[in-house]
């Protein structure tokens, strides 16, 4: 047995109102046989799938798409059947009970039924239907049906579509707007970028403009702006999504940067596009793009520009042929000051010079491409065969209709001088010899036009002057020399002058009369112009000057010099005495030294004819002279000389001062220091055994020893022990040396053992000391010592015993060391 529903799909608008009859299904029974059924045929209905948004399945939703009556259990049969006739059918409603307008944009929402048997338990079915489109005749197992949306997609646009900025106006700010804000949720999250217009939407000068209400018609008049003045915006404005759209503002805004440059230019905009990209997950256009989906930013240049002659003066020959008049643009001055075509227009009117009689007249425009600086055009002049006066036109540059007002036009006005050449002109010096000298400072040369015309020079010209040395060099800075300057002569001139410097240079010149040249050449000037006196001879006449009549007074500035030891050199200066500017004229003079009782190579380094060479200026020339630092004590202060004599130099030099005396002083040097000296110690202790004695002689002052050499004498003097006696041996003038560095110094007295026991055992005589050479100050402080001969412990000095015995009965008489004091001599 075949089942199933008369129709496969079903399609109702979102925006329809459900009915009863409408949503009924028919449901089709057919059967091969026709054997009657002892029991009912079962079967049911149940959801297959959905895209349609069901109550059961948001709850939470105050809205839904579609409720479909349904049985709350899907297993509860819809139908039962009791011996369905093949080709019967039956009718099973189904209630749609609502469908929902919601307004927002969505893909087909679809419902599907499906029909299958119920199995019922102690009986077996045999029913079916069909899945295959192509078979079912009718007999489909599902049906479904499909809301179709009827809603339009959220729509976004510009919320200005057009924007006038000044080019320095720095960002402006564009903005995007959702133009249906009344819904607070959109089904997809959906990003909006700003793109500039691809290049078929670009609206060139001259076409037609578009006919649409976001593109004013008189953007045709304005060219696109270039990538220069306008930043393209390739990244995503903003994304518009739910949260955004739920803000009660629904605009989204950018800064879109404009450049200020420096190019005259046409008011420029640029356009700008809205793009949608949707979800990709999503089959249907939540968002689009309505009319205003274009806006354009109309830049209006601030700059400026100046179109002017580019020269306003012209001295020219008959004979040149023509002259070029130029316009250039002058400001700003950047490759493409002007981005646009424009014309200006030049024109010459009559002055003395008369049109075609003297030159071509012209009226015409200057055309400038875009970018371009510069536009000439020639004039001819006519060279006739008149003589006449200097003429003249002018030449004026001036606005067109069409010229921008931003163009300014400086300079307007110019001249052209137009120089007749019939006439000739001879020039040159005049006169051709000049003499000056040194103190006057400068000469001043003529140039003339001989048998000038009536009025003077018919024409201007230049010459130009070069100086070349003689006998007078501009090295030796005899004058200073001329390169290239330029005499100019004006229409109706006659004659120019012009200086040459003349140097006072102190300087007594070998030759009195020393001469140079000054040649004077064509620079500039129609011809014809002939310079038939190009040179002239200037003589400096140096006789009368001071420094080649008065002497030189020259000798040493001091008369003594006072130096010491340690100071290496001494400078010794002779100075001009008469001339404050110092010498006049250069010379020589010699300087050598000679010993006074410093010694030249002991004291000082001497020297012979060291030259002292003055040149004009100088007011003094020094030598040095070596002080040599001895380390000796000198007398104090030893002397030598210098004297001056004459070397070389023009006549009259005369020395005034011509020797000098240098005193070197060494007191202050430390081998000079005071030196104190003496015995130490003073008092010695010997014995007549000792054989002698030795004393020693101290440097009291110095403990690192004497600063110079020197030396004392010894001379021995009696005390209780004499030399009469031979105590000891006498010293007379016996010198003690002390060299630099000593500390100490022995000397030696010899001691005799006369093998006598005193009378006084402790006999003492004296050594004095006194300086015998050296330099002062130095100071014997301890003069003197003391020496004692002990001769108790000699052995004639010994105790002795001695007993006396009565030589008849033998016994003692006397012991002598019983006595206080021993008995000397003989008993």
């Amino acid at each position: 047995m075949i089942i199933g529903f008369t129709q496969r799909i079903r399609t109702v608008s979102e925006g329809q109102v459900p009915g009863v009859d409408l949503f009924q299904l028919e449901i089709n029974v057919s059967s091969v046989r026709t054997a009657e059924r002892e029991h009912p045929m079962v079967f049911r209905l149940q959801e297959a799938s959905t895209t349609a948004t069901v109550e059961t399945l948001i709850a939470s939703s105050p809205f839904y798409d579609a409720t479909f009556g349904l049985r709350a259990n899907p297993d509860d049969p819809i139908q039962e059947a009791r011996d369905l006739a093949p080709g019967s059918r039956t009718i099973q409603p189904l209630l749609l009970t609502a469908i929902r307008n919601d307004l927002i944009p969505e893909d087909l929402e679809c419902y599907t039924i499906r029909i299958f048997p119920v199995d019922v338990a102690g009986r077996r079915e045999l029913f079916g239907c069909y899945e295959d489109d192509d078979m079912a005749d009718k007999y489909f197992c599902e049906h479904t049906i499909c809301i179709i949306d009827d809603d339009e997609p959220f729509e976004v646009a510009f919320v200005r579509t057009m924007h006038t900025v000044d080019e320095s106006a720095g960002p402006v700010l564009v903005c995007v707007n959702l133009t249906r804000p009344e819904f607070d949720i959109l089904d997809e999250t959906v990003n909006v970028f700003v793109t500039d217009f691809p290049p078929s939407m670009y609206i060139p000068v001259g076409d037609v403009p578009r006919a649409t209400p976001d593109i004013p018609d008189f953007l045709s008049r304005y060219p696109m702006a270039e990538r220069s003045d306008f930043q393209q915006q390739t990244s995503a404005v903003n994304s518009i999504d739910d949260v955004l759209i739920s803000q009660l503002m629904r605009i989204v805004c950018y800064n879109q940067t404009i450049y200020d440059d420096l190019r005259l230019e046409a008011n420029e905009y640029a356009g700008l596009m809205l793009e949608v990209r949707d979800n990709p997950q999503t089959t249907v256009l939540t968002l689009e793009k309505e009319l205003f989906n274009e806006t354009s930013i109309l830049i209006v240049d601030n700059d400026r520009a100046v179109v002017g002659l580019e020269m306003t003066f012209f001295s020219v020959s008959e004979g040149v042929g023509y002259v070029e008049l130029c316009a250039y643009v002058s400001f700003p001055e950047i490759t493409c000051p002007i981005e646009f075509p424009f014309e200006v227009g030049l024109s010459t009117a009559d002055g003395t010079a008369v049109e075609t009689m003297d030159y071509g007249a012209i009226d015409v425009i200057l055309m400038f491409d875009t970018c371009e600086t510069r536009k000439c055009v020639n004039v001819t002049i006519t060279d006739d065969l008149v003589d006449e006066p200097l003429e003249f036109f002018t030449y004026t540059l001036t606005r067109t209709p069409s010229l921008d007002p931003r163009i300014e036009l400086n300079p307007t006005n110019g001249r052209v001088e137009i120089i007749d050449n019939d006439v000739n002109i001879n020039v040159g010096y005049d006169p051709i010899s000049y003499v000056a000298s040194e103190g006057q400072g400068s000469v001043e040369l003529t140039i003339v036009i001989f048998d000038p015309p009536v009025g003077g020079a018919p024409r201007p010209f230049t010459l130009v002057i070069n100086t070349q040395d003689g006998t007078a060099s501009a090295l030796d800075n005899d004058y200073n020399a001329v390169s290239g300057e330029i005499v100019q002569f004006n229409v109706g001139d006659t004659f120019q002058t012009h200086r040459i410097i003349i140097n006072h240079d102190m300087m007594c010149e070998n030759d009195p009369n020393e001469f140079f040249f000054s040649n004077i050449a064509l620079d500039s000037g129609v011809q014809p112009i002939f310079v038939i006196q190009p040179q002239a001879t200037v003589t400096i006449n140096d006789d009368a000057e001071p420094e080649c009549r008065l002497p030189i007074e020259v000798g040493y500035e001091f008369s003594v010099y006072t130096t010491t030891e340690g100071i290496g050199v001494e400078t010794l200066c002779a100075v001009v005495m008469n001339f404050p500017g110092g010498s006049p004229r250069p010379f020589t003079i010699n300087a050598t030294t000679e010993d006074g009782s410093a010694v030249s190579g002991d004291d000082y380094v001497g020297v012979v004819d060291v030259p002292l060479m003055f040149q004009v200026g100088d007011d003094r020339v020094c030598h040095d002279v070596v002080i040599i630092d001895d380390d000796d004590c000198e007398t104090p202060f030893e002397d030598f000389f210098s004297n001056l004599e004459y070397g070389s130099g023009d006549m009259p030099i005369i020395i005034t001062r011509d020797r000098t005396r240098v005193i070197i002083n060494d007191t202050a040097e430390p081998e000079c220091e005071p030196i104190t000296v003496g015995y130490n110690p003073a008092t010695y202790m010997t014995t007549e055994t000792s054989g002698s004695v030795t004393l020693t002689v101290r440097v009291f002052s110095h403990p690192g020893g004497a600063p110079r050499p020197f030396t004392l004498v010894v001379n021995t003097q009696d005390g209780t022990a004499t030399v009469a006696d031979d105590d000891y041996v006498p010293v007379d003038g016996e010198i003690i040396q002390f060299n630099a560095g000593d500390v100490t110094q022995t000397h030696t007295i010899t001691i005799n053992d006369d093998d006598e026991c005193e009378n006084d055992p402790n006999e003492n005589f004296f050594s004095n000391i006194a300086l015998d050479s050296g330099i002062p100050d130095i100071t014997v402080t301890v003069p003197r010592a003391t020496v004692t001969i002990d001769d108790t412990s000699e052995p004639e000095c010994g105790q002795t015993s001695v007993f006396v015995n009565d030589t008849l009965t033998g016994d003692p008489l006397l012991t002598v060391s019983d006595l206080d004091q021993p008995h000397r001599g003989a008993w």
